[in-house]
């Protein structure tokens, strides 16, 4: 069983991919010390016994300051003392994963676009095959305002998943695609961290639970 975490938005969303391909999940509205409680819900059989995932999927950015930290330490906190795996997944990967599961998969390029602060946000451009959660990263995640990271990377014909909070709305003008999806923050984004991490080598770099902080002006990762 592989136990998802997505905190980089808004709420707080946990998922459990079991073998057999069923799912459970959880949500909270805010990415708090209810992160934990809800992670263990999903880890208990039915006869009301715990058991151990075999890895722990978290997103890490880029997103939220507080909640990347959140989500990682959880991560963390809940694998050492189980010795199991923590599995990074950019939350960029996660929002594409899930639109496409929501509009129907069609290999070809892709956009993500979510908000980051101020009047920023936060982009990237993927390549993408049959399956859903079949996406790579075409060259690096940006951070700035619309219509200066935008337009680059909607060249030719592209699929643009947008996360549907109110910071996005700022993207609208510079959105001049012929396929825009809206995913609201929820736990198919969590569910989308799951399948990426179980579809992806655990030994590639991206898989690595590392923080991706991004600012602008300059932009920058630490």
């Amino acid at each position: 069983m592989l136990l998802a975490l997505h905190t980089t938005s808004r709420g707080c969303h946990v998922a459990a991919l079991h073998a057999d391909g069923s799912l459970k999940t959880a949500t909270a509205p805010q990415a708090s010390s209810a992160l934990p409680s809800l992670a263990l819900e999903l880890t208990v059989e039915l006869d009301g016994s715990p058991f151990a995932p075999d890895a722990i999927a978290v997103a890490c950015g880029p997103g939220s300051f507080t909640g990347i930290k959140i989500g990682l330490a959880s991560a963390w906190g809940l694998a050492r003392p189980r010795r199991i795996p923590v599995l990074g997944v950019g939350s960029l990967d996660a929002l594409v994963v899930a639109g496409r599961r929501q509009a129907g998969a069609v290999a070809g390029a892709a956009v993500a676009v979510c908000g980051a602060y101020a009047t920023f946000v936060y982009a990237a451009r993927f390549r993408c095959g049959i399956a859903p959660e079949d996406v790579e990263l075409e060259d690096e995640y940006l951070v700035g305002k619309p219509g200066e990271v935008l337009p680059p990377i909607l060249k030719d014909s592209a699929a643009v998943f947008v996360e549907g909070t109110p910071l996005t709305d700022i993207a609208a003008p510079a959105l001049a695609a012929d396929s825009i999806v809206r995913v609201e923050p929820g736990v198919a984004l969590a569910e989308a961290v799951a399948r990426i991490a179980k579809s992806r080598d655990a030994r590639s770099l991206r898989q690595q639970a590392r923080a991706l902080y991004l600012r602008a002006d300059p932009a920058k990762a630490w």
